[in-house]
């Protein structure tokens, strides 16, 4: 996996995982342990896929919890010539995964949730609010270290390495110029805001009739989920809203799939092609989106604590990583990664309304010092 990674700034991949500890040991008698209970500092696990048992997977997992705030100038990962074969060309980036000013972790301002209502507001574990000022650490539950090796030509080979938590959240910001991975996101809009887009509804006659129907249904939020595609500048224009599986620029709504809303009476179904839904955009660069929060939510949008599944991976080859370990070892736990470095944000993190999607979302804030640079 030579030149697979490069990272300047603060050493991100190292700071994941430095922590300090001090400690005095001091012997416990009976009494005491009786009252201790625990779990081991470091589990080892090795397993196979049970759709697959050509590849073995070694996972060092640390009982630990780590909150940090870190950051780099630049994240750059899996920088190589790479082709593009759905472009028929060489990818236009050169890195699958680049971010300018990448941080985890966020200083509060409550200004900032004000200008960005659709940003879950964190507080604190014992439920108390942050005040301005205040760091906001990212948290790493059960951060591991895990290897995939094969056997070719009779030799056991590692094809994979995986960095990963078993939950996660907070803040995660940067200048996204390339992303190759997933990103699971929802993109918001209206039925009302659909229907003034067409006008006359000569683009949407039967969503028109059946908002006629039902007067209700123009206060009815519609939601889809959004996938990492090709946007709008592709060439050939036919990649519009397809699937862009390495080194993506844009997310959104995928061709085919359909924006949905129900009510009482009727429901509205409207199918996305080259990343329009009738006369509604639903894809946005990712240089839009310059803050994400990594973690989970319940079905109001509300936060829910940490969200499960978030991993860096470096792969010789597309290969299977089980999603969520601690769910267990079933075929339908695992999602594949494309070769090259990967990145798998969990649900949750990114939501995109129509209304304000040319808006994007503004950087939270990183650093105390204005130094001219957009991070203040």
């Amino acid at each position: 996996m030579t030149n697979l990674i490069q990272a300047t700034g603060t050493g991100i991949l190292l700071s994941l995982f430095a922590i300090s500890v001090h400690a005095e040991l001091k012997a416990l008698d009976d009494a005491a342990l009786s009252d201790v209970t625990g779990q081991a500092y470091l589990q080892i696990d090795q397993y196979q896929r049970p759709a697959d048992t050509s590849v073995d997977y070694v996972r060092a997992q640390f009982g630990l919890e780590v909150e940090t705030q870190i950051s780099a100038d630049v994240m750059e990962l899996g920088k190589y010539p790479r082709w593009d074969e759905k472009r028929n060309d060489w990818e236009i980036q050169e890195a699958d995964i680049l971010i300018e000013n990448f941080a985890m972790g966020h200083i509060y301002d409550e200004t900032y949730y004000l200008l960005n209502p659709l940003m879950p507001k964190p507080v604190k574990s014992d439920g108390s609010a942050y005040q301005n000022g205040e760091i906001v650490p990212f948290r790493m539950i059960d951060p591991y270290i895990e290897f995939a090796f094969e056997e070719i030509n009779g030799k056991t080979t590692p094809v994979g390495l995986r960095i990963g938590y078993g939950k996660a959240e907070g803040m995660m910001s940067g200048n996204i110029l390339s992303l190759t991975g997933a990103v699971h996101s929802t993109v918001r809009t209206n039925a009302d805001y659909i229907a003034n887009q067409v006008g006359a509804c000569d683009l949407a006659a039967e969503l028109c009739a059946k908002l006629a129907l039902e007067p209700l249904l123009g206060s009815v939020e519609i939601v889809n989920g959004a996938d990492l595609v090709y946007g709008e500048d592709t060439t050939p224009s036919h990649l519009v809203g397809e699937i862009d599986e390495a080194r993506a620029m844009y997310t959104g709504v995928k061709n085919g799939d359909t924006l949905r809303a129900e009510t009482g009476l009727t429901s509205v179904e409207l199918a996305a092609q080259n990343c329009v839904v009738v006369a509604v955009d639903v894809c946005f660069p990712l240089t839009q989106y310059q803050s994400l929060w990594v973690g989970a939510r319940d079905e109001n949008g509300n936060l829910a604590g940490p969200a499960e599944g978030m991993f860096l991976s470096f792969q010789t080859r597309p290969l299977q990583w089980n999603q969520n370990f601690k769910a267990g070892n079933t075929p339908e736990s695992y999602m594949q990664a494309v070769q090259g470095a990967f990145l798998n944000v969990p649900a949750g993190v990114l939501e995109m309304d129509t209304l304000s999607a040319t808006l994007g979302t503004s950087r939270a804030r990183t650093e105390y010092i204005d130094r001219g640079v957009g991070l203040f």
